[in-house]
């Protein structure tokens, strides 16, 4: 089965057959100043420099890397739960979408963490660029797990949420409705 796509994205069958998907989701620079900012400290002790430098850099890309698996995950849930491709092609996608992204976006973490690591003094600058890109990452995740439920799931969350007097239109959609009508 072929489905006409919107872009060049393709997934593997395990037979060898290619199946065309309508859409995948791709993280941006959002997650760059995110991840160099939201790294771990893997020596335990404060340090600056090439130490820091190559901290950020791991967790950077760490975060990078797990933000763009989830997203290529979301994106092809509805078409595993519809048996147009297998779980394993799924799980395949998302995993080399996850490492191009990390080499993709490797001299840019890379930057942002020198930049913190021989600069400290930038790290509140960096902090509230992170900020921001922590919520543009939020939201995508977000439009990409509402985009992965069923019509009965989304269905029983709209009701839910009708109940409790919450607009999810304004959370899923960036506040149109999905009728495309101007909001209440």
């Amino acid at each position: 089965m072929t489905i006409t796509p919107i872009n060049n994205n393709s997934v593997d069958q395990d037979d060898g057959d290619e199946f065309e998907v309508i859409r995948i989701r791709k993280g941006g620079i959002e997650a760059v100043a995110t991840g160099a900012v939201v790294s771990a400290d893997f020596s335990g002790d404060p340090s600056w420099g090439f130490e820091q430098t190559a901290e950020n850099s791991l967790g950077g890309l760490g975060v990078v890397s797990l933000y763009q698996m989830t997203l290529t995950w979301l994106s092809l849930e509805r078409d595993v739960k519809a048996g147009r491709i297998t779980r394993k092609a799924q799980i395949k996608k998302a995993l080399a979408d996850g490492w191009t992204a990390s080499k993709n976006s490797a001299v840019y973490v890379i930057a942002v963490s020198a930049l913190l690591g021989f600069f400290p003094i930038l790290s509140l600058p960096v902090s509230l660029i992170a900020i921001g890109g922590g919520v543009a990452m939020g939201a995508k995740l977000s439009r990409a797990f509402w985009g992965a439920l069923s019509d009965e799931q989304q269905l029983n969350l709209r009701t839910a949420a009708d109940d409790a007097g919450v607009r999810l239109d304004a959370i899923i959609h960036g506040g149109k409705p999905a009728d495309g009508s101007a909001p209440a």
